[in-house]
């Protein structure tokens, strides 16, 4: 019977990514060590040294907003303007409504 996924917790992976980062060992050695398949340290790793750049980023000067163009900027906020744009709109159309059925009957006309 084929064994299922054994879940493997952050600290766990992080360990055995920064052990097959050092290189003291074969990938192999580590899997054996730490009884997980060689190609699964290597995605570990792959994705440690991916995520590297993430640890350097100084979110007040290196914004990607500053890197994209004023264009494309302006394009993802077409969504959410559009959503506001409507929002704004259906209220104010609720409102004249809800004014004018508030709004007292006029006299009777004699």
């Amino acid at each position: 019977m084929a064994k299922g996924r054994k879940p493997r917790s952050a600290d766990f992976k992080a360990k055995v990514a920064l052990a097959a980062l050092q290189e003291r060992r074969t990938s192999a050695e580590l899997a054996k060590q730490f009884g997980v398949h060689p190609s699964q340290i290597q995605t570990w790793k792959k994705r440690v040294v991916e995520g590297a750049v993430d640890l350097f980023v100084d979110p007040r000067r290196d914004r990607e907003d500053a890197l994209l163009d004023p264009a494309d900027r302006d394009a993802d906020m077409l969504p959410f303007l559009e959503r506001r744009a409507k929002r704004y709109y259906l209220r104010g159309i609720c409102n004249r409504l809800h004014h004018k059925r508030a709004a007292p009957n006029p006299p009777a006309r004699r």
